[in-house]
């Protein structure tokens, strides 16, 4: 490398020109979360070994579901490894519970071969204990700049409440002091006081020939004006029904499981049409009401007892890969 990019003393090369910087700019890259890249170090975890957990953790990654399916030749070549070691490492992985591997049954391409199985990177239960003594990375949070930001208004003063005319009473003497304002009223004025007692009113209106003495006037003011009103019954929620947003689709691990019990009842020429039946009726007939699993045993009970029928109203051009990886 030459003096251009290098970084020593003064000398500070263009970080367009450095390729250190292009390859951590341009190039694909891997994360390795640091505690559990920890926890495989304090376990002292085979190179080899390790280089298998990181690819698969990689793909599982960029699936979305942390599943990958491939052969263990091609996955020899990408760690850089023969075989036999690839095989030696699932076993040092499976034993510290870092993966999963499921058999998916026969090739649906070809039923003579066996399929590829179906890995899963897992989490050990002594690093989930652990992930809360682990620092945290910072959030960003957006900085509003003080010229920017709106000018905040003072709340408008609220003007102090009136005294309740009945603080001094109990709730006994209050029922019957509200009764003996009532008794006082014209049968109109009653009406109207009743209406501003259940309702949110805050003065009443006495009629123009009431003969009602002014100070029972000014205490039913006072109170209608300084008490709390009524807050309104709150109408009962409408029941929330769950609106799938698509169509649901089974994990690779579920299509696996059901194609190598379909493979166990019915043998492999039959299985690929009853897999196709089982997963358009889970995933889109009237077996969708039920959870994966539950709707799965459903479909193979029916299997079993020789009751199972091509479900109603199914495309007859409906196609689903039943052995796609992840």
């Amino acid at each position: 490398m030459t003096i251009e990019n290098a970084r020593t003393a003064d000398v500070r090369p263009e970080e367009a020109r450095d390729p250190r910087t292009r390859l951590a700019r341009e190039k694909f890259f891997t994360l390795r979360p640091k505690p559990l890249e920890h926890w495989i170090w304090r376990r002292r975890v085979p190179g080899a070994a390790e280089r298998v957990f990181w690819f698969h953790w990689t793909e599982g990654a960029r699936s979305g579901d942390w599943c990958s399916q491939f052969a263990l030749h091609f996955v020899a070549q990408q760690c850089a490894v023969d075989t036999s070691t690839v095989t030696r490492a699932y076993q040092v992985l499976k034993r510290l519970g870092l993966i999963r591997r499921t058999d998916p049954g026969r090739d649906a391409a070809n039923p003579f071969e066996q399929a590829t199985f179906i890995t899963e990177v897992l989490l050990p239960a002594e690093l989930l204990e652990e992930l809360p003594c682990f620092p945290n990375r910072p959030r960003l949070t957006a900085s509003v700049s003080p010229a920017v930001a709106a000018p905040v208004s003072a709340p408008p003063a609220v003007a102090p409440k009136p005294p309740h005319p009945h603080d001094h009473m109990d709730l006994k003497q209050r029922r019957a002091r509200l009764l003996a304002l009532a008794a006082a009223l014209s049968t109109t004025e009653r009406d109207r006081w009743h209406k501003a007692l259940y309702g949110a009113a805050t003065q009443l209106e006495f009629d123009s020939d009431t003969t009602v003495p002014a100070e029972i006037q000014a205490e039913i003011q006072q109170f209608l004006a300084t008490r709390e009103p009524p807050k309104p019954a709150s109408a009962a929620p409408a029941p929330r029904t769950a609106t799938p947003s698509g169509p649901r689709r089974l994990s690779v691990f579920d299509v696996a499981r059901l194609r190598r019990e379909l493979q166990k009842t019915s043998g492999t020429n039959g299985a690929d049409e009853l897999a196709r039946q089982v997963l358009w009726a889970i995933e889109e007939g009237s077996l969708q009401q039920f959870g994966a699993a539950h709707a799965i045993n459903i479909a193979l009970k029916k299997v079993r007892e020789g009751q199972w029928t091509r479900p109603n109203r199914m495309p007859p051009n409906w196609v689903r890969r039943v052995n796609a990886g992840a």
